[in-house]
Parts: structure tokens; sequence; C-alpha cells
């Protein structure tokens, strides 16, 4: 497991510019075909990973925006580019461009947890031990799916949906013994 850094942007429009999700094409691709690449001890010394954006805008109930989206490998705890928020920035006006005239409520980031191949470990790893992690962006989405099969689990019912992709040991290969 891994880290992988988002920010989002919050925007108050003075008028509804979006009443759907609107997305651009960027890194916003299923996880299972495109998992975060592991950071080079060159790339590090370089001064920062490459941060992947594509412009997601979401339209909140109280008339906000939010502004995603991006992904950027974690090698500290502290952004290795902290400009991502003002190219997310140009992008949504590009997509939007009555968000220029938008008032800025903040920027955050968050770190997400990622595995190796993109897809989250969902399933038991010993006996009275289950584990649900690395969704990364994605854990609201996947959030119901995960929950269905783990209470399929706990309560020894048919599982909703084949668990092998998401299984844990499918790491075993890769860890000491």
């Amino acid at each position: 497991m891994t880290g992988a850094r988002g920010w989002l942007v919050h925007l108050a429009p003075s008028e509804a510019v979006v009443s759907r999700l609107v997305g651009r094409a960027g890194w916003h691709i299923p996880p299972s075909s495109e998992p975060i690449p592991p950071v080079r001890a060159e790339e590090a010394a370089e001064g920062k990973p490459a941060v992947d954006t594509g412009v997601l805008l979401q339209p909140n109930p109280d008339g906000t925006i939010l502004v995603g989206g991006s992904r950027e490998p974690v090698v500290r705890p502290e952004p290795e580019d902290p400009a991502v928020p003002q190219r997310l920035l140009r992008e949504a006006i590009r997509l939007a461009p009555a968000l220029g005239q938008a008032e800025v409520l903040g920027a955050w980031w968050g770190i997400r947890p990622v595995t190796p191949d993109g897809r989250p470990v969902v399933g038991t790893i010993a006996h009275g031990l289950i584990v649900a992690a690395g969704h990364g962006s994605l854990g609201v989405i996947l959030g119901g799916g995960t929950a269905r099969l783990i209470a399929a689990t706990l309560f020894e019912e048919a599982l909703p949906f084949d668990p092998q992709p998401y299984d844990p040991s499918r790491f075993a290969r890769n860890m000491a013994t």
C-alpha cells in the first residue's frame, strides 16, 4: 500500500454554472487499468514526481462547486507540487469559463491509500481479521460494494460478486515469509 495525494478546490460562483457532474479527460480512468506508478529515486532527486490532473466539476446543493481532481505519488508529508490547485483552476475555467469569477473558498489535499495494481484490498487475511483498504480516490464510490462484500463474508452469506480481483492474497508472492 502506498499513498496518492489528491487536491480539491472549493468555489462559490455567483450563479449556477453546472447542474451535473462534469469532467474532462485526464487520469479519471478505472483504477484497475491505471495503477499509480512507484516513485523512482531519480524522480525524487529532481524535485518531485509527476502529478496527474483531470478536471472534474461537482456541483453541491448549496450552489458551491468542488473542483478536482489530481493524483500524485506521496514521497513526503507536504505536497511535492503545491501549484496543483492553480492547474486545477485553470483547467476548470477552460471547461466552464464562468468559473473565472467564482469566489475561492479554499483548497485542500488528502492522502489516499492505493495498491500497486490500483484495485482495493478486500477480504479475510487471518481468522477474524478482515481488511478493506486501498480504495484510493474511489472510496466513497466503491464503499457500498465493499460493505456488501464484507457483510456477506461476516455473516457467511452468498457473496454479492466475485471477490477474487480484490483478494488480499494476490500480493502474498511479494511478501517476505
